[in-house]
């Protein structure tokens, strides 16, 4: 069945993507309790399955809905009394990082650059999360083997997921565990091999010998 905010023309979907947001940001702490996470499971959902439209509009709104609820519901942080915290942001970042890998490019910009303006805000914050942020990192980089698109886009959304493992490796290498950092090595090693970027690659040569450094105090 075809979820009725898709089926009309482009002022009723606009108006039925916007209730959704609007009614979704006001009832934020109530999706978010364990009570509510039906609720908060079937918009994210819904929201997911309307960013691989193929109609642009629909697509670029949810995407942008998820954005928004993601970064809302992280900045409501304490106040939230629903799970344990790193459960929370398990639950919070996933839809993120899901859009991240997007086959379509203009969602994946989106996501990339949420992505980089919760790392900024969120990042000291984060335990459990970082294995699923590299992932999606790796998958960026090796993106431009898989993809039959334009090498402008890859190039793209390559330095957008660059961007965060840059600032990671300035701002947060140091409170990461000795596994999170191996990994952070082996992101920065595909990022050393994509062919999108030249400068990246480069750059990300050199950004290996800090977390190989406090890799080897940690030994």
């Amino acid at each position: 069945m075809i979820c009725p905010f898709l089926q009309f023309g482009g002022d009723i979907r606009s108006f039925g993507m916007e209730r959704l947001m609007e009614t979704a940001l006001n009832t934020l702490p109530r999706l978010l309790a364990s009570s509510g996470e039906g609720s908060w499971s079937a918009t994210v959902s819904f929201l997911l399955v309307a960013s691989a439209s193929d109609d642009g509009g629909i697509r670029h709104q949810a995407s942008e809905t998820v954005a928004e609820l993601c970064v809302r519901a992280l900045a409501m942080g304490n106040s939230l009394q629903a799970e344990d915290v790193d459960a929370l942001h398990t639950r919070l970042l996933s839809p993120v990082l899901s859009l991240a890998i997007s086959a379509h490019s203009d969602v994946q910009v989106q996501q990339l650059e949420t992505l980089y303006q919760i790392l900024q805000t969120h990042g000291l914050e984060f335990r459990t999360v970082w294995p699923m942020v590299l992932d999606v990192f790796t998958q960026v980089a090796d993106q431009d083997l898989k993809h039959s698109r334009p090498v402008a886009q890859d190039a793209a959304t390559t330095r957008l997921a660059f961007q965060s493992l840059q600032f990671i490796c300035t701002d947060l290498l140091s409170y990461l565990s000795v596994g999170i950092l191996h990994q952070v090595i082996r992101t920065l090693g595909r990022f050393s091999v994509q062919p999108a970027d030249v400068n990246i690659a480069l750059t990300a040569v050199g950004l290996m010998c800090t977390p190989c450094a406090i890799f080897f105090l940690f030994m």
